[in-house]
């Protein structure tokens, strides 16, 4: 059914046996030419377009985009191990095509007709079952084929490294530079999880599949919108923003990722004029809601739950060295119920939060986990019964008032002896009441 693997040269750096699907998967992988100079690595992908088989290639935009296919411009296909080839002509009013720079993914889609005389065997499968599991991929084994440099078929294995769901992406370490606009596998299922759009020799970068085969699937147009200075690019249904887009608004705010119904619904980013990231996760309507990331102008960085347009819920405050602020609940981006707080000097705090201050019982302790204080707070301030110890071992217990020892209490050295006992005034032994 498939041509023998040996008709083509194969360069294997981590030889390892050749098992079965890779004799099915060669023959999908395509050399390409475009304007008779212009090579790059593609793939033929299989999905559905209005609950119908719907065939396409899908290579780099970066060689062809919309932008460049002029009037009876045409690419030339090697596949089948570059057997067979064919030449077609990138006609948009035949066939389906889409490339997807408003995504941020260097990939562009072609249909392919049932005149182009493809065999349907020869088509590749898509692997979505990570959409809503991202987290599960990190360290999963992939599998890497291209052309290289549009000659030799080249195999190799990598492990993704790190993976940016805001973004579709994922890393992958790989010790020599490729060709771009090729198929990446899992290599537990041989089916396509992505597509390769960047390398550095160092550390490559692939695309997730999803957000392409969704596109196709749900039947998007493409277009631009614009209303005054609010311009949108991206997919449409029924002239309203649907799908996955990109939007500026009056030069001073940039939008990239989902929409519904004409709203910010789904995962996206924000960034300013100078495209720094102001936050990336979930909307919902038009607001944060659910997970996100929040960058404030200072450096500092919240990563957790939100709810109309507020931290709430679970989630941790960072200094903008990158040490942990606070972590626990907030409620109205205020901290609020059980949390942990980091002060500067190391010391750090675990205990009961209301309206961003420390209220009811807590412990501060000192860097070296010891405990400083434990007993009542009231905004920030020791307020009520508590006992403080001192750095010599010294310690004392009793009342509180406006962070100082006011009333009853007893000082003990850090033998447990009791040293002073009586009335405490803004923090000093009153000899008078005593």
């Amino acid at each position: 059914m498939f041509d023998r693997i040996n008709e083509v040269k194969i360069v294997n750096s981590n030889y390892q046996p050749f098992s079965s699907f890779l004799y099915k998967i060669y023959p999908s992988i395509c050399r390409i030419i475009f304007l008779d100079k212009k090579v790059c690595s593609g793939f033929l992908m299989k999905t559905e377009r209005e609950n119908n088989p719907f065939y396409f290639l899908l290579t780099s935009n970066h060689i062809i985009s919309e932008e460049n296919i002029k009037p009876n411009a045409s690419i030339k296909i090697y596949y089948n191990n570059q057997k067979n080839n064919i030449s077609i002509q990138l006609n948009k009013s035949e066939r389906y095509i889409r490339d997807f720079k408003y995504m941020g993914i260097d990939a562009i889609s072609i249909e392919i007709i049932p005149n182009d005389n493809i065999d349907q065997k020869y088509f590749l499968s898509p692997n979505i079952n990570y959409l809503s599991e991202f987290n599960k991929l990190k360290l999963e084994k992939i599998n890497i084929i291209k052309y290289v440099n549009g000659c030799d078929i080249k195999y190799n294995k990598s492990k993704i490294i790190n993976v940016n769901e805001n973004l579709n992406e994922f890393f992958y370490k790989y010790k020599e530079s490729d060709s771009l606009g090729c198929p990446i596998f899992l290599e537990d299922t041989f089916k396509v999880i992505g597509i390769q759009t960047k390398d550095n020799k160092v550390e490559c970068k692939g695309n997730f599949i999803w957000p392409i085969i969704n596109s196709i699937n749900k039947n998007y147009t493409y277009g631009k919108k614009e209303e005054g200075k609010i311009i949108y690019e991206g997919e449409l249904k029924n002239d309203k923003k649907e799908g996955f887009g990109k939007c500026n608004f009056n030069d001073k705010i940039l939008y990239i990722g989902e929409w519904s119904n004409n709203l910010i619904n789904g995962k996206g980013k924000l960034l300013n004029k100078n495209k720094d990231i102001i936050y990336e996760g979930e909307f919902v309507n038009g607001k944060f809601e659910g997970n996100g990331k929040y960058f404030y102008k200072n450096g500092e960085k919240y990563i957790g739950q939100f709810s109309e347009n507020k931290r709430n819920g679970k989630g941790i405050m960072y200094y903008s060295n990158g040490k942990i602020q606070y972590e626990g609940n907030f409620v109205n981006d205020k901290y609020e119920g059980e949390g942990k707080y980091y002060y500067k000097n190391e010391k750090y705090y675990i205990g009961q939060f209301s309206k961003n201050k420390k209220n009811g019982n807590g412990i501060i302790y000192y860097k070296n986990g010891n405990i400083n204080y434990i007993g009542d707070f009231k905004d920030d301030k020791f307020e009520g019964n508590g006992k403080y110890i001192f750095e010599n071992g010294n310690f004392y217990v009793g009342e509180w008032s406006d962070n100082k020892r006011n009333g009853k209490g007893k000082m003990f050295n850090k033998n447990e002896e009791i040293i002073k006992e009586g009335i405490f005034v803004d923090d000093k032994y009153d000899i008078f009441q005593n």
